[in-house]
C-alpha cells in the first residue's frame, strides 16, 4: 500500500475532527482559559494526554459540568495546543481568533520563539511529548533560518521558567545557541543591555552557559561524530603579539579540552 493511500484515512479523521471542533458539533468537554471556553472532544484530548484523561475521568481540576480550568496559560497558547491535538501541527501566527473567542477579547502578542517555548512547556506539563518535539523543532528551525538576538533573549525566561524536569532538552539547545550565535551580536550595545537584563532575570541561564564552557571549552563540527562536538585545542595564537604555538604536545592540559 502506498504512503498516499495509507495516510488518506488519517487525513479524513483530521478533517472531520477539525470541522466538528470549528462548528462545536458533538463536543463533550470544555477547556476554560481566562474566561473563554473552548469546546473540545474527550477522545481527542484523552488519547494524547494522560493529564487530560485523568481530568475527564475523575475530579482532577474538572468541574461537574465537564470544564477544565487552565489558569496559568494564555488564550493564544491554549488555542495553539488544541490546534496541535486536532491536526498534529500549529502555526506560528497568533493573530487569528481562536475558536469560540469573542472578537472583543484581546489576544496576547508574543514572538514566535516565545510561542514555541511556551508550547514546549505546555506539552511537558500535560505529558504530550509529540507537542514538545514539534515545539522544539520549530524553535530550532526559527533560529537556524533567522537569528534575531532580541527575539532569542526574550524567549529565555519562557525556556527556563518551566518547573517541569523534562524541559531540559530545550534549555540545552538554547544554551548551545547562545555560544554559537550570540557572541557576535553582543558587540551591539543595545543587545548587550538586553543580555544583561535577561542574565539578571534568569541566573540559571548564565550558570548553564558557563557550565558548558567548563565541560567543553571548544566546540566544532566533526564529520564523523556530528555537529557542535567538544574539540581539542591543537594550536593557539597570542592576541597581543600574534605568535602561535602548537598545543598538541603541551603538558598544560589543553589537548584534553
Amino acid at each position: 500500500m502506498s504512503n498516499t493511500s495509507s495516510s488518506q484515512p488519517q487525513r479524513i479523521i483530521n478533517r472531520v475532527s477539525e470541522r466538528c471542533r470549528e462548528r462545536g458539533d458533538y463536543t463533550d468537554f470544555k477547556i476554560m482559559c481566562d474566561g473563554v471556553d473552548f469546546g473540545v472532544h474527550k477522545v481527542i484530548l484523552c488519547s494524547q494526554s494522560p493529564i487530560f484523561r485523568a481530568a475527564c475521568t475523575g475530579n482532577f481540576r474538572a468541574t461537574a459540568d465537564s470544564t477544565y480550568q487552565m489558569t496559568d496559560e494564555s488564550i493564544p497558547v491554549v488555542k495553539k495546543m488544541l490546534d496541535y491535538l486536532y491536526t498534529g501541527d500549529y502555526s506560528e501566527l497568533i493573530d487569528d481568533s481562536p475558536t469560540d473567542v469573542s472578537p472583543n477579547v484581546p489576544l496576547l502578542s508574543i514572538s514566535a520563539l516565545r510561542l514555541h517555548a511556551q508550547l514546549f512547556a505546555l506539552g511537558d506539563k500535560y505529558c504530550i511529548p509529540e507537542l514538545c518535539d514539534a515545539a522544539m523543532g520549530k524553535y530550532l528551525n526559527r533560529t537556524v533560518g533567522h537569528f534575531d538576538p532580541f527575539e532569542y533573549l526574550d524567549s529565555i525566561p519562557d525556556v527556563f521558567f518551566s518547573p517541569f524536569s523534562n524541559s531540559k532538552g530545550l534549555k540545552e539547545f538554547a544554551v548551545c545557541l547562545s555560544r554559537d550565535k550570540l557572541g557576535f551580536h553582543l558587540r551591539d550595545t543595545s543587545v548587550r543591555a538586553k543580555y544583561d537584563s535577561i542574565a539578571a532575570q534568569v541566573p540559571e541561564f548564565v550558570k548553564e552557559m558557563l557550565d558548558t564552557f567548563f565541560d567543553a571549552p571548544l566546540l566544532g563540527d566533526c564529520e564523523n561524530c556530528g555537529l557542535r562536538r567538544p574539540m581539542s585545542v591543537l594550536q593557539v595564537r597570542c592576541r597581543k603579539c600574534g605568535r602561535g604555538k602548537d598545543m598538541s604536545h603541551s603538558r598544560r592540559g589543553f589537548k584534553d579540552w
